[in-house]
């Protein structure tokens, strides 16, 4: 294989930095709650945003997520400046436990920007606000801003949620902020875990929802590389990767970087994840069974990508049908790959 031809490097690393949490979301990806302990050591993110940006020095942004990634206290803030000094772009993704008040926001936010920090995300919504009051959003949004950080809010949804992205957007307090570039409200399709849509209602909307996203690519492949509390190195996001072993490369103190990341080229279902989408390979596996379809509508995308591994007989199914998409799935990534050289960017990749 001619790895500079037929590759691009990663652009982002996600820090997992712990698995606690001061939330504890029924649905959360991995299960984060306060009494989960495991977490990255101040020595493990520096060793980490160490390693992977001299591995590749194409990684322009460290992201520091969770878990909740405020509970590291001084750590975050020590490896937050550390990755500046670097000259990485910094962001958070916290719940915004710690906003209590505008002025704790403010002066919790300005030491953080003093070493570096250039972007902050939060996550609310139903499940989030049984633990973290809607007002820490706020005070979280307005300090944020006041101090020149670009800000994003994920608002989880579905049909059934009470909370909705539009009362943040509407919120009389944030209106002067409404034409600020730096903020972006988003509602985020929510990963179910442990319950789905119920009503035919919820569920048809959920459906039309989702299915906007079936060509949609999986852009963390390849671009982005996660570590875990446990110093695994994940292929993507990480939904769900934590129990599936094929979106695993390797060890972060054991392996030679650079060498795993590249191997994952051999994988051919990683490469039809990244061109298709999981919705795309999904729908091939269907079509070549009559039992155990695989649901895609009203899914999240990542709960389709958990249902492709999890089940072995979907990966046999592959197996023994692989020559039939080999030469179209090798095709559309040569084509990308050519755009991407061309324009000397990752976004333009798919």
């Amino acid at each position: 294989m001619n790895l500079p031809n037929f590759t691009i490097t990663p652009n982002t690393l996600t820090l997992i930095t712990t698995y606690q949490c001061t939330a504890a979301c029924p649905n959360c990806c991995f299960a984060c709650s306060p009494m989960k302990k495991e977490r990255l050591t101040y020595q493990d993110l520096i060793y980490s945003i160490e390693k992977t940006h001299t591995s590749f020095p194409s990684i322009k942004l460290v992201v520091f997520t969770g878990g909740e990634p405020f509970i590291l206290d001084n750590d975050l803030l020590k490896a937050i400046n550390y990755a500046t000094q670097r000259k990485l772009g910094t962001r958070i993704v916290t719940n915004a436990f710690w906003a209590k008040s505008y002025k704790k926001a403010y002066l919790t936010l300005r030491k953080y920007k003093n070493n570096g920090l250039t972007e902050i995300n939060y996550s609310t919504g139903d499940e989030h606000q049984e633990f973290i009051p809607y007002e820490n959003i706020v005070f979280a949004v307005r300090a944020a801003l006041d101090l020149s950080l670009s800000v994003a809010v994920n608002v989880e949804t579905h049909d059934t949620k009470k909370f909705k992205a539009n009362i943040l957007k509407n919120d009389v307090r944030l209106l002067k902020y409404s034409n600020n570039k730096n903020f972006i409200v988003t509602g985020g399709l929510w990963a179910f875990k442990n319950s789905e849509p119920t009503s035919q209602t919820d569920v048809l909307l959920q459906k039309h929802k989702t299915n906007e996203l079936r060509d949609k690519a999986c852009d963390t492949l390849f671009s982005n590389i996660a570590i875990s509390p446990k110093k695994t190195l994940f292929s993507c996001c990480g939904f769900f990767v934590d129990k599936t072993k094929y979106l695993q490369f390797g060890k972060l103190d054991q392996d030679n970087l650079a060498d795993c990341y590249f191997e994952q080229y051999d994988d051919l279902l990683k490469l039809w994840l990244f061109i298709s989408g999981p919705q795309v390979v999904a729908e091939f596996i269907n079509n070549h069974r009559k039992d155990k379809q695989i649901e895609c509508f009203g899914k999240h995308p990542c709960s389709i990508c958990e249902k492709i591994y999890t089940d072995a007989s979907n990966l046999l199914i592959l197996n023994d049908n692989y020559k039939k998409i080999y030469p179209q799935i090798i095709l559309k990534h040569r084509i990308n790959m050519s755009i991407y050289k061309k324009k000397g960017d990752p976004n333009e990749y798919l």
